[in-house]
């Protein structure tokens, strides 16, 4: 349990992402204000991505997360809201550091831990086959909503 009660910022944050973890909410009430705009964190990759996955008729959205914490876009169900998918892309900061693959990793285990499901998108395979790695990302949603 997190103890709200010391007032401090990192203690809020880290319980509003677990929330977001376990709910696929984002609160709104008391929820720390992020002085990043997240549309900037959006790479011409990822932004390719979201309007292809969008004329497939899902509804995406990009930088999921709180407090700096996010992952490149979520798929929502339509009908209740919560998120169903999550999917990361190989951009820029995934390719300027050595070490973000092992945080990258680390980050999705401790995300299907907590009941995510998570499905990258690698920008090579994308641009040979984009048609291909549509087809596997509706077809892992097939799965998860056959569960």
């Amino acid at each position: 349990m997190v103890d709200e009660t010391s007032g401090r910022e990192g203690v809020k944050c880290l319980k509003n992402f677990i929330r977001l973890l376990n709910t696929g909410k984002l609160m709104t009430d008391n929820q720390p204000k992020s002085k990043i705009d997240k549309m900037s964190l959006v790479s011409p990759f990822e932004e390719f991505v979201t309007k292809r996955l969008e004329q497939e008729g899902l509804l995406v959205e990009p930088q999921v997360g709180v407090s700096g914490y996010f992952i490149d876009m979520g798929i929502k169900d339509r009908e209740t809201g919560a998120y169903i998918l999550g999917i990361e892309c190989d951009g820029r900061s995934y390719h300027s550091s050595k070490y973000i693959r092992d945080r990258d990793k680390i980050r999705q285990k401790q995300l299907e831990a907590l009941g995510w499901t998570i499905h990258r998108i690698w920008s090579t395979d994308w641009f040979k086959t984009p048609d291909k790695e549509i087809e596997k990302i509706l077809a892992k949603l097939k799965s998860i909503q056959n569960r």
